[in-house]
C-alpha cells in the first residue's frame, strides 16, 4: 500500500498499534505505579515530579514505536533514525529521573535498606553501567545498527525490530540511570567525575550520527534503494538529514544531562559545606580558656580548606603548644 506524504497534520495522525511494544509500555507504568503505591504504605512518600518525568519516558518511547516516526520508518530512514536516538538519549533520561531502582528499594525495605545493585551477582550490570563503559556500548551499538546488516534485517521483520526498540532503550538506561542515581556508581565515582563522564559522553554522541550524515554509500540500500515513492527527498538527501538529526538531537538531550549533574554537584557540595561548618560551630573552644591550656584540633593547624572555615570562625592558624 502506497503511503501517504509525510506532510502536514500526517505527523500528528499517522499512527500503527505496535503490540509488544505497548505491552512491555502498560507493565513498565503498572510496575511503577505499584511500587509507588507500595512505598506510601511503607510511609515512604514518593516525589511527583519522579512519576511525572518516568511517565513522560515511557510516553516517549510510544510516540517513538507507535506515532509516524514508526509509521513511515521502512519508507524513510530520517524517521528510523530519530527513533532510535529518542529511544536512546530521550527515554532513558525520563525513565533514570523517575528513579526506579529507588523505588523499588523504597517499596521492599525487608531487604534491609540495600539496593538491587548490591545483590550477589549483579557484577555483570555494575561493570555494563560503569558511565565509560555504558557510553561505549551506546555508540558500538549505533554503529552496529546502521553500518551492518542488522537495520535491514528489523525492517524485514517486525519482531527484529521490537527487539532493536528494546536493545536501544536498555542500552540508554545502562548510561543514564547509575549516572543519576545516588548510589549505583563505586564511591569514588564522584559528581565532578560523573559529569565528567557525561561531558565526553555529549562529544562522542555525535560520532554516529556525523558517520551516517557523510556516508557516501546508501544505508540498508537494499531495502531503501527500492523503496517506490514520489514525494520526500532522495534516499541519499534522506541519509544525510537522518545524520544531522541523530547529531542534533544527541546534542541537545547531552545539555539537561550535563545540567542535572552539576545542579547536584552544587547542591552536594553544599551540604558538605553545611555539615563542616556544623561540626566546627560545635568544636568552637572557650574563648576564656588559655590558649597554652588546650589541644589545637587538626584543623587549626594543618592547611586546608577545613583550616580556612576555621579561621572564618574564630580560630587562629599556629603551631600545636608544647
Amino acid at each position: 500500500m502506497q503511503l501517504l506524504p509525510l506532510v502536514g497534520t500526517r505527523f500528528l495522525t499517522a499512527w500503527r498499534l505496535d503490540v509488544p511494544a505497548t505491552v512491555l509500555l502498560i507493565g513498565a507504568v503498572t510496575a511503577y505505579v505499584v511500587g509507588v503505591g507500595a512505598a506510601a504504605r511503607r510511609g515512604v512518600r514518593w516525589l511527583w515530579w519522579r512519576t511525572a518525568a518516568f511517565l513522560l519516558g515511557v510516553g516517549c518511547a510510544a510516540v517513538c514505536t507507535m506515532s509516524s516516526l514508526a509509521v513511515y520508518d521502512r519508507v524513510l530512514l530520517w524517521p528510523l533514525a530519530v527513533q532510535l536516538t529518542a529511544l536512546l538519549t530521550v527515554v532513558p533520561l525520563g525513565l533514570a529521573l523517575g528513579d526506579p531502582v529507588g523505588l523499588a528499594a523504597a517499596a521492599r525495605p525487608l531487604t534491609g535498606g540495600r539496593r538491587p545493585h548490591r545483590l550477589p551477582g549483579r557484577w555483570l550490570l555494575r561493570v555494563l553501567g560503569f558511565p565509560a563503559v555504558a557510553g561505549l556500548l551506546a555508540m558500538a551499538a549505533q554503529f552496529a545498527v546502521f553500518f551492518t546488516g542488522y537495520l535491514t534485517a528489523a525492517l524485514r521483520h517486525p519482531a527484529v525490530m521490537d527487539l532493536l526498540y528494546l536493545q536501544t532503550v536498555v542500552t540508554g538506561c545502562l548510561f543514564a540511570v547509575p549516572l543519576l542515581s545516588a548510589d549505583l556508581l563505586p564511591a569514588w565515582c564522584t559528581q565532578p567525575l560523573r559529569l565528567t563522564f557525561a561531558l565526553i559522553d555529549g562529544l562522542v554522541d555525535a560520532f554516529p550520527g556525523i558517520a551516517v550524515m557523510t556516508t557516501g554509500p546508501l544505508l540498508a540500500g537494499g531495502w531503501y534503494g527500492r523503496v517506490q515513492r514520489s514525494w520526500g527527498p532522495a534516499p541519499a538527501w534522506d541519509q544525510t538529514i537522518a545524520g544531522a538529526l541523530m547529531l542534533t538531537l544527541s546534542e541537545v538531550v547531552a545539555l539537561p544531562m550535563v545540567v542535572l549533574l552539576l545542579r547536584a554537584w552544587i547542591r552536594e557540595d553544599a551540604v558538605h559545606a553545611a555539615r563542616i561548618d556544623r561540626e566546627l560551630d560545635e568544636g568552637v573552644p572557650d574563648p576564656d580558656v588559655p590558649l597554652g591550656e588546650r589541644t589545637r584540633p587538626w584543623w587549626e593547624v594543618d592547611p586546608g580548606p577545613l583550616a580556612g572555615r576555621a579561621e572564618r570562625h574564630g580560630w587562629t592558624r599556629g603551631e600545636p603548644p608544647d
